[in-house]
């Protein structure tokens, strides 16, 4: 196996400031940090810390976000609890290397905990967990031929290969390689599949939403009661698991599952890796091929639950986007692509914070695009229910819950990432982030108000290394500066220096260029720099239950009015700019812009002033255009 391009820096080595870490330090004090409390799944009672409830994915995916959360944050309850529960896991494994609760055999959950205890791992240096996960990977090769991932593991199978990556990587004992190769072949061949993106229209086309929701309430008895199993059914034969993964129903069920979606956009990158290849292009074209159909302004494309079209209306899942934005992380580690950032900043600072209240004591199961209310109210949703685009703790089903503490965390984690030369900053958060190296190590500070404010500070606080170069994405066109000298223009990254210096000074002035960008729908959206703007809608809260701050809530707004877009030669017309106080809160930040537009209504000329849409609860977001008469 080649290396990757890049690796991540320890957790350890990370320490975030501004707006990033004001993010994070919410969740610690918000859901992430008191959801054991409000949420049995996650709590003492999983069967994952021995209780007697949940044994499947829940407390997996709490672990993977609070591992990076609490080390980032430095959050001392936090960094408890993630040694109780990696203490419990390592406990569970047993001679043959298997782990986790008794009551299930299945490949998708210990997945997901591997994952964070990778994390774990090289944050802490644990040889112990180390050894766990190598012994856990001998009992994939012993076993996983005999008993492939059926189900959900059959669609996420590749969620296991940082695990086996990082055992590899230590081991250099290419079984691993062979191992690796066995599970694409065991998988879903999500490569070919977006290859021939075979659905172009709502999932309701491809599987009866009907006769679905009629199966649905047996359907979730099973599931449940499945989940708190104490001893494990009959075993499949590899033969019957191959022939219920192969089934009509099955496959378009998996393959039209939006979080899935999210999750595979990353596995034809690693395939690619297998063979040697470092490109980004797989990942990049399998997420334009299912936006051109079901994509909106947002960046993700419609998953409530299932694929429904390019609609604004529609619900994009606080799962998928989580999943996607790890699997553009995954994606970014592999291949240094600065367009893949590119992408994931827009998720990061748009899409991901407008699922949460701001105070991050509530989220959305589903988000719409287009939101002018959150309240309680049956949708055109393929399956979620009437609660899911309210804020609460577990508004639909709890899997978001569970899984949603991810995605600033590894996002922060994502910034600056390392290869053998040096180090690449690829995402400005603030913050201080340590590169160590075979010969010395440097450290790195970040400073900037980024999204909003239009420039960026890296000061190299500390390099004792004789050669260690810095680079950094360059986005914006951005203006750079080293030591007060104009460093040459270049697309993507920029080698900054190839010997960094204690108190070397690179400046980024940032050009924000304002777009207007025509949806999969036919509407029009429009961008500044990383931020999509939106008419924000004012919201009136309702109390639907629960213990505050982390009760649920609906909202509403009596604002009725509709505008299209003035453009000319497709271009919105900008009347004004407003810049809101650089504030370390993300969400009390407004850089504004003002754009010509025409009320629907009346049919009168009006300045519309737009605001960031991860700031805005209620919004409009895709509009109609009008040409500018001349």
């Amino acid at each position: 196996m080649i290396r990757s391009r890049y690796e991540r820096l320890p957790l350890s080595d990370i320490k975030p400031a501004g707006m990033i870490m004001n993010l994070l330090m919410k969740q610690a004090a918000g859901l992430s940090g008191h959801l054991p409390e409000l949420f049995p799944d996650v709590g003492p009672a999983s069967a994952w810390l021995g209780g007697t409830g949940e044994g499947w994915e829940r407390g997996p995916y709490y672990l993977d976000g609070i591992v990076p959360l609490a080390f980032l944050t430095g959050d001392a309850v936090l960094m408890r609890r993630v040694v109780t529960w990696i203490e419990a896991i390592l406990a569970s494994q047993t001679e043959d290397g298997f782990f986790g609760p008794a009551g299930n055999d299945d490949w998708w959950p210990r997945f997901v905990a591997v994952k964070a205890i990778v994390q774990y791992a090289i944050a802490t240096g644990s040889d112990r967990a180390a050894v766990f996960l190598r012994r856990f990977c001998d009992h994939m090769i012993a076993c996983i031929e005999r008993r492939p991932p059926a189900f959900w593991g059959y669609a996420r199978g590749l969620e296991a290969f940082p695990a086996i990556r990082f055992v590899r990587e230590r081991t250099k004992d290419p079984k691993y390689d062979v191992l690796l190769e066995t599970l694409v072949r065991l998988t879903y061949p999500w490569s070919a599949f977006f290859r021939s993106f075979p659905y172009p229209e709502p999932t309701t086309r491809y599987l009866n939403r009907t006769l679905f929701l009629a199966l649905k309430p047996i359907l979730a008895l099973y599931d449940a009661i499945g989940k708190k199993r104490k001893t494990l059914p009959a075993p499949k034969s590899a033969e019957q698991i191959a022939k219920d993964n192969a089934k009509k129903g099955t496959m378009r069920y998996l393959t039209t599952h939006g979080v899935n979606l999210a999750m595979a956009i990353k596995y034809p990158v690693y395939e690619a890796f297998l063979q040697g290849k470092t490109d980004a292009e797989p990942a990049l074209s399998a997420l334009a091929a299912v936006r051109r159909f079901h994509g909106t302004a947002a960046g993700v494309f419609s998953s409530d639950e299932h694929l429904n079209g390019p609609l604004p209306d529609c619900g994009i899942e606080l799962c998928a986007v989580v999943e996607l934005m790890h699997s553009l992380e995954e994606t970014l580690v592999l291949t240094g692509d600065p367009q893949v950032a590119d992408t994931l900043e827009r998720l990061a600072w748009n899409t991901l914070p407008a699922t949460f209240t701001n105070d991050l004591c509530g989220h959305q199961y589903l988000q719409q695009t287009d939101q002018p209310e959150a309240t309680v109210k049956r949708r055109r949703f393929y399956d979620s229910g009437p609660r899911s685009t309210t804020f609460g703790v577990a508004p639909n089903y709890g899997c978001c819950a569970a899984n949603m503490h991810q995605g600033f965390p590894k996002f922060a984690a994502s910034a600056v990432l390392r290869n053998e030369g040096g180090a690449t900053v690829f995402l400005y958060a603030a913050g201080t982030y340590r590169i160590g190296g075979p010969r010395g190590s440097a450290t790195l500070e970040i400073a900037t108000g980024y999204p909003f404010e239009d420039g960026a500070r890296i000061t190299v606080a500390a390099c004792d290394a004789p050669s260690m170069t810095l680079s950094a994405r360059r986005p914006f066109d951005a203006k750079m500066r080293c030591n007060g000298d104009s460093v040459p223009a270049g697309a993507g990254c920029v080698a900054i220096t190839e010997s960094m210096k204690t108190g070397d000074v690179f400046d980024l002035a940032f050009d924000w260029p304002v777009e207007t960008r025509v949806n999969a729908d036919g509407s029009a959206s429009v961008f500044c720099g990383p931020l999509l703007y939106c008419q924000k809608l004012k919201a009136h809260e309702t109390y639907l239950g629960g213990v505050r701050p982390f009760h649920d809530r609906a909202f509403e707004s009596l604002e009725k009015d509709r505008y299209g877009l003035l453009v000319k030669d497709g271009q919105v017309l900008v009347e004004g700019f407003r810049k809101g106080v650089i504030d370390a809160d993300f969400y009390q930040n407004d850089r504004g812009v003002d754009v010509a537009a025409i009320s629907l209504s009346t049919n009168t000329r009006v300045v519309l002033p737009l605001h960031p849409y991860g700031t805005a609860t209620l919004r409009h977001t895709h509009f109609k255009t009008r040409e500018e008469p001349r």
